[in-house]
């Protein structure tokens, strides 16, 4: 079972430098790397062709740059991966598994990237992982899916927020959702510039007016994150 990783990046090449160095790492099993960048990048081009990852400039939105790499990827799986992630060595393993077991995607439990957790990481992640659980999963815990479940959906939504919660509720309603019990590991980056709980307000003040019929690309006019 081949799986595609979809990197989505702008102006993040650090930190995907440490990812694609992470997924270098891993033991040899099938797998394709390609990132889609949302501008051309030379710096960025050059990372992937060291770690052997595909390089694909498309200057659109995050849910836009998703769908086009599902387009380019050629695995029987798609693992949408942001480029900060630090997921589990197992989690190829593991993805091969659920998606062998019948079910037709899932996802990663939310975990903060540190040595140390401290209380308010510990009340985030436990609301995060049983929001998920209940309701909806966003980009951040690594969405797997197996691709023809994607394309014969619609996959992600063409917009720079919320771009996951139509496959996420797909594939609720199919009844082959299955979540995985490892951890993907999420920076704290933001998270600190912003503050913990001044980000975690406004994602779900964010979250309730898309609940409520606010446009995507609205949201996403007020909503401009530190890079």
């Amino acid at each position: 079972m081949r799986v595609s990783i979809i990197i989505p990046t702008l102006d993040d090449n650090p930190a995907l430098v440490n990812l694609l160095q992470q997924i270098s790492n891993w033991p040899n099993q099938a797998y394709e790397v390609l990132v889609v960048d949302a501008k051309y990048d030379e710096a960025c081009s050059t990372i992937c062709e060291r770690y052997a990852a595909t390089h694909i400039s498309f200057n659109k939105n995050r849910g836009a740059q998703q769908r086009h790499g599902a387009e380019k990827a050629s695995g029987d799986v798609l693992w949408f991966l942001h480029a900060d992630a630090t997921p589990s060595p197992d989690a190829l393993l593991e993805i091969q598994t659920i998606i062998g077991s019948g079910a037709m995607g899932g996802f990663f439990r939310f975990a903060f990237n540190t040595e140390t957790t401290s209380w308010t990481q510990k009340l985030i992640s436990a609301f995060t992982n049983w929001r998920s659980k209940h309701f909806i999963a966003y980009g951040d815990q690594g969405i797997f899916v197996d691709a023809k479940f994607y394309a014969t959906c619609g996959g992600h939504s063409d917009q720079a927020l919320f771009e996951e919660v139509a496959l996420i509720r797909a594939l609720r309603k199919s009844g082959k959702l299955k979540p995985s019990d490892l951890s993907i590991r999420v920076s704290t980056r933001r998270w600190e510039q912003d503050g913990y709980w001044k980000r975690t307000v406004q994602n779900r003040f964010l979250a309730l007016a898309y609940l409520f019929g606010v446009q995507a690309d609205t949201l996403a006019s007020w909503y401009k994150p530190k890079r």
